[in-house]
């Protein structure tokens, strides 16, 4: 299975700006992931920076996936060209609608990944493209 990015890797970087109140949104938007496509989005900053991520879909499930680089860049292979490589992470699968927070357990660039395949194993399947409401702040 030979599969392409959809959008190709949003950067997202936490700022935090002394004296501001509220939280920034990083990301609101509604994107259609096809199906047998993963939309990653990168996550950087300091250790124990925090982002909060809501994300529905039309119904249909997803999976949710967050690495580190060394990890992202095995699943990255393993994905697109059907190559086995063992890779660590958090899962979370069969998403239609989760509300949840990440921080970061080291300074650096950490992947949040919206799949849409048959690819994580016990994972979701939708056999079709999925439309995602998005927010990440």
């Amino acid at each position: 299975m030979k599969v392409n990015f959809a959008f190709g890797i949003v950067t997202i970087f936490l700022v935090f700006i002394a004296g501001c109140s509220g939280t920034t949104v990083l990301v609101d938007e509604t994107i259609n992931v096809p199906y047998d496509v993963m939309q990653p989005y990168e996550l950087i900053g300091e250790k124990g920076d925090r982002f909060s991520i809501e994300l529905k879909t039309d119904g249909a499930p997803i999976d949710i996936l967050i690495f580190d680089t060394p990890n992202f860049i095995k699943y990255n292979k393993s994905f697109g060209n059907d190559v086995y490589n063992t890779w660590n992470g958090v899962i979370e699968r069969n998403i239609v609608s989760k509300e949840f927070s990440y921080s970061l357990p080291t300074s650096g660039t950490y992947y949040l990944v919206i799949e849409n395949s048959q690819f994580t194993s016990n994972g979701a399947d939708a056999k079709r493209g999925v439309n995602i409401a998005l927010k990440i702040k």
